[in-house]
């Protein structure tokens, strides 16, 4: 069974293969309709934390009564490498459920709202349950077996002391930058963390800290990106960089 080739669906526990899983709610309904599966169909599940499950469909159910599939594999995945933290400065308005979605697909291992000298959006209440609904969506779009964590609000202070503690490669995203290609490129395994400012861009100060803890300064080109473009541009080439046909 090709589990790429199936629809996938959120499911928070996933047992050993011959249990019964149920669908209920919306995702019955989008499992009903949208996705249009009958009885025998072979669907895939994702618990959010490597976990894969390949299943068959037993009962369509109601809404209510929930669809219900049979397990007939269970399979633990392995993080995409390296592991991507990106630290960022929080877009204004519905930005930040775009940028929110794209970092998901990109099999981004954690989102840390960034607290900066200019910041003019404070993201972190905003996340919440909206937040976490949206990470799921776009990872049965992009079939992403580890679902991205959002982390508590940080100032940069906070981060780069994480930063100075953790075997790490900290990219800063900068216009005044060098070329990603002149850095070494991260090891397979490595952990990577990348600092996004806000429009306003880092401070000065805010720049020296990171130089302080060895955070390397990036250019994505010569225009200025927003917060949302120069997170998914940065996480992409780190992402091809490292990736290997």
């Amino acid at each position: 069974m090709n589990r790429k080739a199936c629809p996938w669906f959120y499911h928070p526990d996933l047992d050993a293969p011959g249990s019964t899983v149920h669908l209920s709610g919306d995702e019955a309904q989008h499992a009903r309709g949208a996705r249009r599966l009958s009885v025998g169909d072979e669907v895939s599940f994702f618990d959010g934390a490597g976990c894969v499950a390949q299943a068959r469909v037993d009962s369509l159910g109601t809404r209510h009564a929930g669809l219900g599939a049979t397990l007939l594999s269970v399979e633990r995945t392995a993080p995409v490498q390296p592991i991507l933290t990106v630290a960022s400065a929080i877009p204004k308005g519905d930005r930040l459920s775009t940028l929110l979605s794209m970092l998901a697909q990109l099999s981004i291992h954690q989102f840390v709202p960034l607290q900066c000298t200019r910041s003019v959006a404070e993201g972190g209440q905003r996340l919440g349950k909206r937040g976490e609904r949206i990470i799921l969506e776009a990872c049965k779009q992009a079939r992403c077996a580890h679902a991205m964590r959002i982390a508590a609000p940080q100032t940069l202070a906070s981060m780069l002391e994480g930063v100075g503690q953790r075997d790490a490669q900290a990219l800063l995203a900068d216009p005044a930058g060098g070329s990603l290609r002149a850095l070494p490129e991260p090891g397979a395994n490595g952990d990577v963390i990348l600092l996004i400012g806000p429009e306003g861009g880092f401070t000065d100060d805010e720049r020296d800290a990171c130089r302080v803890v060895g955070v390397e300064e990036v250019s994505l080109g010569q225009t200025i990106l927003r917060i949302e473009t120069a997170c998914v541009a940065l996480a992409s080439a780190i992402r091809l960089w490292t990736t290997r046909a």
